[in-house]
């Protein structure tokens, strides 16, 4: 993925480590904003971020507003066990014209080890059926629940779920929207007293129950509430390899700019995005989730055609596409770059080569 080159080389960059002091929750992602300064300024754009770890990985980034001196990346870091990581974050500009960084972070609280979403509806913590009388727990946003839910469910918000279950002793079904599935069921895992018996997610969610032939109440069962989402619903989503993206192309963003660079979007764009959309349907396996990030009329114009021409395919359309991504990411940026607690220092400096040094970088899914 080329995203543009530099016109004038990087000789050396601060190696910048910057320590996360508050601990990760394992399994749960978490933000981390690092910024990579160069003392000869840069321009242009980078080739690629990349990051030693698949643990952690790029959402965005822009450049820095003071005389374009470096870049200001947000990571997003998903431990997979306990333990203390150094995440190795180096943005390639070309040849021996690299900048490189760390973040070093702490990761409590273990789970259960996650099968592959390849399982089937066996897979711990999930669930495609549920049983007469149980409680239904729906955490989607009010509006949609309103639009369908499963009859008897419960509205709540995420953020209630361990109140939940502490209060209700019997168990519960957890029901999203489909496309965060695995989100969901690592938040229930990490409940308190969790018991995979008495706690289940609901796989599929809404859309999956609604394609298994599952009954459903609501003011607009077969319209599109089902498919819309904001964009800060799916940020999270943005590096799941398992999703796909239909997008349009756009060109990309010179070190400076205002606007955040979305890495995902800019590789998965296409001038023919009906094309891609049949390209996923019929030529690979089926993903967790196909999102339509583009302006308004185009979108409503692949939606029909998917539920017409794919009825089975799990395509949602992203509200205020590329533009609300980016502008959701920018506002997470922002808030980690006010937050407290964290600490930043150079290392003098460091010529890098051969891509990611071997300084004792330790990465949780090693």
């Amino acid at each position: 993925m080329v995203l543009g080159l530099v016109s004038q080389p990087i000789i050396a960059a601060s190696v910048v480590t910057q320590h996360r002091i508050e601990p990760i929750r394992v399994g749960i992602p978490a933000y981390e904003r690092i910024v990579l300064f160069s003392q000869d300024g840069i321009s242009g754009a980078p080739k690629r971020i990349t990051t030693s770890c698949e643990c952690a990985r790029v959402l965005g980034y822009r450049g820095t507003p003071e005389r374009n001196t470096g870049l200001e990346i947000l990571v997003q870091i998903v431990p997979t066990r306990d333990g203390q990581f150094n995440y190795g974050v180096v943005a390639e500009f070309g040849p021996d014209r690299q900048l490189e960084g760390q973040i070093d972070v702490t990761a409590v609280g273990s789970l259960e080890p996650m099968p592959s979403s390849a399982g089937g509806t066996d897979r711990i913590g999930f669930t495609d059926q549920v049983a007469e009388g149980a409680v239904v727990l729906d955490v989607r946003p009010v509006h949609r629940f309103g639009y369908a839910h499963l009859p008897g469910a419960l509205s709540i918000r995420r953020q209630e779920l361990r109140r939940a279950a502490r209060q209700l002793g019997d168990g519960f079904v957890v029901v999203g929207d489909g496309h965060d599935d695995e989100v969901l069921r690592t938040e229930v895992m990490a409940l308190p007293g969790y018991d995979a018996e008495r706690f289940k997610v609901l796989v599929g969610g809404v859309r999956g129950w609604r394609a298994r032939a599952g009954a459903l109440e609501g003011t607009e069962i077969a319209g599109t509430g089902l498919v819309h989402l904001r964009a800060g619903e799916v940020l999270e989503c943005l590096t799941d390899p398992e999703v796909k993206w239909v997008t349009s192309p756009t060109t990309a963003s010179p070190v400076g700019a205002a606007d955040l660079v979305l890495p995902v979007l800019t590789a998965g764009a296409t001038s023919d995005p009906s094309g891609q959309l049949r390209h996923l349907a019929t030529h690979l396996p089926s993903p967790r989730a196909i999102f339509i990030a583009m302006e308004p009329s185009t979108a409503s114009s692949l939606l029909a055609e998917a539920i017409t021409n794919y009825p089975g395919l799990p395509v949602y359309v992203v509200e205020g596409g590329v533009s609300a991504l980016q502008a959701e990411a920018a506002f997470l940026l922002r808030m980690q770059s006010r937050s407290t607690g964290r600490q930043a220092g150079g290392h003098g400096q460091d010529s890098v080569r051969g891509g990611l040094k071997s300084s004792g970088a330790r990465c949780c899914g090693k």
